[in-house]
């Protein structure tokens, strides 16, 4: 019980004494308020204590509180649902975790480790580790070169593939060089790190700077004796301003071994025409093939060749498709990609087709020149009917989108992108608009439709188009706009 309890003299004190500078306290009074003083100290210590008492029992719920939360959450952890997941389901999961990454070594701070489930628990990491695809793929980016390093990323592609149960090495090696190694590049040559790897190695992909073109020239030929199971190869050598090099001794190379391949990419490795052709003869189990022509003439002494697997074709950069195209029988060809700088002819395309008995169902065509009105392709359009995309900035005039609304064009389309003048955007749209309409015809979906408009952004012609494009998105939801002609949304 406190004892600072109120009595008319303590209340005096408190409400009237205290507030007032006139009243002084006589001998007698002084001393019963050093009394009231003292009680008033008693009571205030024995306060604190019990704030003390009560702050201990409230820290000791607090803490038995936390035990219990804490025992909530392994409970919950034990009965957490991914814990019920097969191993099997765990590691596509882990599979498609990586998008396609590979693993890039050296590691560098400014890189995240590339398997972002790694911190779920350790029972997933051990299981991650064991899984052979997820460490199949690795792509050493060199900046720097020394025979230190040289065994430093041996070791370590040696660490990441050894806990896995096959305990080969990778399958997909890609060694790219982006910065200064020296001249002469030190010894071993950077192309030693797939020797060691080559018997499991199925993709290998080399990229490197032209100034060190000389270097691998010599050295190629060494490291792909032991390439048993290599089924996938890309050269990529370019200058300082990414143009091309020119690659024209590659088709002498030794010991690559060319008859095994399935799939070659020289996109950045430029050949003369009868360097490249040589190359495709020596590939008759092409399947795929992106590959870049110098500019070239007429070729009369050149064989034709069949290539009887080849279902992709990509020419880049070259002036003279033809000059590949005049010398091939693709009879499974189905993807046709041309990037070139001047125009192209369709008669060259469609001999192509009807030599070789090839149904397309995938054309594209990018040049330099913009859209156009390349003359046949109204004809063209009506020999190739199997196509699911066609993308070329060639003009498509009013007639011939009536058509393609009406499918008697490209009624297998789905992807669509082709040049237009100001007269014939609406009849694009209008096309656009009838492909998508469901019920109309038994004609696929349009999943994609640019317009390249021969016109300057903000022209005021372009608002209503440009709304009704706009109004198809909201409504499909699909990828369907007009672009200028630096390939800019108008929008």
């Amino acid at each position: 019980m406190l004892r600072s309890g109120y009595s008319d003299f303590r209340r005096w004190i408190d409400f009237d004494v205290s507030r007032s500078n006139s009243i002084a306290l006589s001998g007698h009074d002084r001393e019963a308020a050093k009394q009231f003083l003292s009680d008033v100290h008693e009571d205030l210590d024995q306060l604190d204590l019990e704030i003390a008492r009560t702050q201990a029992i409230l820290d000791d719920l607090k803490a038995r509180r936390d035990t219990i939360a804490s025992r909530t959450d392994k409970i919950r952890t034990a009965l957490a649902p991914h814990k019920g997941l097969p191993p099997e389901l765990l590691r596509e999961i882990f599979q498609h975790s990586l998008d396609g990454r590979p693993f890039v070594i050296p590691i560098r701070s400014e890189q995240n480790w590339p398997w972002p489930l790694r911190s779920v628990c350790s029972a997933w990491r051990k299981l991650a580790v064991s899984d052979y695809r997820l460490w199949s793929d690795i792509s050493v980016r060199l900046r720097k070169w020394d025979s230190q390093l040289h065994d430093r990323l041996v070791r370590a592609i040696v660490d990441i593939c050894s806990p896995t149960v096959y305990s080969r090495g990778p399958m997909k090696m890609d060694i790219d060089v982006s910065g200064d190694l020296g001249y002469p590049i030190a010894e071993p040559s950077p192309l030693r790190l797939l020797s060691r790897f080559l018997p499991c190695l199925r993709e290998v992909s080399l990229s490197f700077p032209s100034d060190y073109s000389g270097h691998f020239q010599n050295e190629i030929h060494k490291f792909f004796s032991g390439a048993l199971h290599l089924r996938k190869l890309k050269i990529n050598c370019s200058d300082e301003v990414g143009g091309f090099n020119d690659f024209r001794w590659f088709d002498e190379v030794p010991g690559v071994p060319w008859a095994q391949l399935t799939a070659l990419d020289l996109s950045r490795a430029c050949q003369p025409v009868e360097s490249a052709m040589q190359i495709l003869r020596l590939c008759p189990r092409l399947e795929v093939c992106t590959i870049s022509v110098q500019t070239a003439t007429n070729h009369p002494g050149i064989d034709q060749l069949t290539l009887p697997h080849l279902k992709s074709l990509t020419v880049n950069q070259g002036s003279c498709p033809e000059a590949i195209l005049d010398h091939l029988v693709t009879p499974s060809l189905v993807d046709l990609r041309l990037f070139l700088d001047q125009l192209v002819s369709f008669s060259e395309i469609l001999s192509l087709l009807h030599r070789s008995g090839a149904s397309l169902e995938v054309f594209w065509c990018s040049d330099n020149v913009g859209p156009n009105r390349t003359q046949g392709v109204e004809g063209f359009l009506e020999q190739v009917p199997t196509l699911l995309e066609f993308q070329m900035p060639v003009l498509f005039p009013t007639s011939v989108l009536q058509r393609v609304s009406r499918g008697e064009l490209l009624p297998c389309m789905e992807v669509w992108k082709c040049g237009l003048l100001l007269d014939a955007v609406d009849a694009f749209i209008d096309a656009v608009e009838r492909r998508l309409t469901p019920g109309t015809s038994a004609l696929p979906v349009l999943r994609k439709a640019h317009g390249c408009v021969s016109i300057d952004p903000g022209n005021d012609d372009m608002q209503g188009p440009l709304q009704r494009m706009e109004r198809i998105r909201e409504q499909c939801g699909g990828d369907f706009k007009l672009l200028g002609l630096d390939d800019e949304s108008l929008a």
